[in-house]
């Protein structure tokens, strides 16, 4: 097997707060996984300026109050026939509604790779069988939005 390739990458776990109670954006991948927007941090971006790029290119949005780096994940995975160690990190961002996206930003890449999009209730993350990432999701978005953002960046697994 050849060496992973180690890719510094960021998510964004947005939390709409609006006249509902709180829902989580989601993109559901090809394999059928569920996972916030994120991706790589390009070379001479810091974290927090790869995840303000990445909410802007994925949602169509600027105005997403960025906060802090809540968690932590570490998964080495085959992707296009590339072997990837991905270190994210992940931010909590808070928007006041769920919104439509405006995807005119996404790369040819995201195009092929995302087949849709939902923001997602909290019953509604607790009760699926679709595959989350992390697949602790549900459970960690209920604790944080019981609990507030952790102190220090939590481990949230695979």
């Amino acid at each position: 097997m050849s060496t992973a390739v180690v890719r510094p990458t960021v998510r964004v776990l947005l939390l709409a707060h609006g006249r509902e109670q709180p829902r989580v954006l989601l993109f559901r991948a090809v394999d059928g996984y569920w996972f916030p927007p994120g991706g790589a941090v390009e070379p001479g971006e810091t974290y927090e300026q790869a995840a303000s790029r990445e909410l802007a290119e994925e949602t169509g949005r600027t105005d997403v109050a960025l906060g802090p780096h809540i968690w932590n994940r570490r998964q080495v995975f085959e992707w296009r026939g590339r072997l990837l160690d991905l270190r994210e990190r992940w931010y909590l961002g808070v928007a006041p509604d769920a919104f439509a996206l405006d995807v005119a930003g996404w790369t040819a890449e995201e195009q092929a790779d995302i087949t849709a999009y939902r923001w997602w209730s909290l019953e509604e993350l607790a009760a699926t069988q679709e595959p989350l990432v992390p697949r602790a999701l549900a459970e960690l978005v209920e604790r944080l939005v019981q609990e507030g953002a952790p102190s220090t960046p939590m481990e949230v697994g695979v």
